[in-house]
């Protein structure tokens, strides 16, 4: 029976689930071509090969790597999954979608779990995603946005991580949320709540005061959570050393994704070449980022534009009160 450290070192062995009350992990067996297969690795889509694997979480020491980890922070629907799909280089860079280890650590972090504790479990997550397929490849992991509340941990030291930090313009992200509906709208929702520190109280009771209208308050906290995120990129950021070359955002994604593959391999050091990022992004763009089909930039526009027609009016009334009532903010 394979022990803990062994698990940890194993890319066929997939750190899914932190019970960080009980001290439990539980691991999936997984094959590199399930993995590449699926656009998300945290359950939405099935990529266990066999039965879960449990073990106690043991103090324990991981070896410093000797390639930075990299990571791609981002706020949700701002299409960095297409921008793994455009990155994927077999031999050279392998991608890991959203793994549920970061979802759990992330909410044991909100119930209050700190101190050398979170810091020994964010060790053995961040070890146990940089196992290898190939030792001449590089993982690049692309985290929930719900892990945004982990980015001090994640993020230290920081000369032994290589980030990427993808963003989303406010009213394009309010266009994206309400695109999904019902769904979206609450994920968002909820994803405000488990960003928010004690001092953000007061903000999220402003937003939900700023408007008699149920779309309009949603507009609102919607805002209040690209705000929140894209005040922990630029405390991550001022705290790692890093600048603008460390940054992209969903329009040059979507409207030059050549240059956005091109900027992301530079950030994160992936050594593609342009060839490479050619036929890359030619590969992605044939297939939707999370579903079977075409993606097509034409059919977004227009799924948009109804939007716009019909939340257009919240869409304005939350932009303006955001200018007055959110910090540094910028549409």
């Amino acid at each position: 029976m394979a022990d803990l450290a062994d698990l940890v070192v194993d890319p066929a062995r997939l750190l899914h689930r932190i019970d960080a009350g009980a001290g439990r992990l539980t691991f999936l067996p997984v094959t590199r071509a399930a993995l590449e297969g699926a656009s998300f690795h945290d359950g939405r889509t099935e990529i266990a090969s066999g039965a879960p694997i449990e073990r106690m979480a043991e103090d324990a020491t991981w070896p410093t790597p000797a390639a930075p980890d990299r990571y791609i922070f981002h706020v949700s629907f701002c299409g960095s999954t297409l921008l793994t799909r455009m990155l994927e280089c077999p031999g050279k860079v392998f991608a890991l979608r959203e793994p549920h280890a970061l979802v759990d650590l992330a909410d044991a972090r909100k119930a209050g779990l700190g101190g050398q504790r979170l810091a020994a479990l964010t060790d053995l997550v961040r070890a146990s995603l940089r196992a290898r397929w190939d030792p001449d490849e590089v993982v690049l992991v692309k985290p929930s946005n719900w892990a945004n509340n982990l980015l001090s941990e994640l993020c230290a030291p920081a000369t032994s991580v290589r980030p990427l930090f993808v963003g989303i313009g406010a009213r394009a992200f309010l266009r994206a949320v309400f695109r999904g509906n019902r769904e979206r709208l609450e994920f968002t929702l909820r994803a405000v709540q488990h960003l928010a520190g004690p001092r953000d109280t007061p903000l999220l009771a402003a937003a939900v005061q700023a408007s008699g209208d149920p779309l309009g308050r949603a507009a609102n906290l919607i805002l209040v959570a690209l705000h929140l995120q894209r005040r922990a990129f630029v405390q991550a950021m001022a705290g790692g050393g890093w600048s603008a070359e460390q940054v992209l955002d969903y329009e040059t994604i979507v409207g030059d994704p050549i240059a956005a593959a091109t900027t992301a391999s530079a950030a994160l050091d992936l050594g593609l070449t342009a060839a490479e990022i050619a036929d890359n992004v030619a590969r992605a763009l044939a297939r939707n980022a999370k579903q079977a089909g075409d993606f097509s930039a034409d059919g977004e526009a227009g799924v948009n534009d109804a939007v716009e027609a019909a939340n257009g009016r919240h869409f304005d009334a939350g932009l303006a009160w955001a200018k007055t009532a959110l910090p540094d903010w910028r549409d």
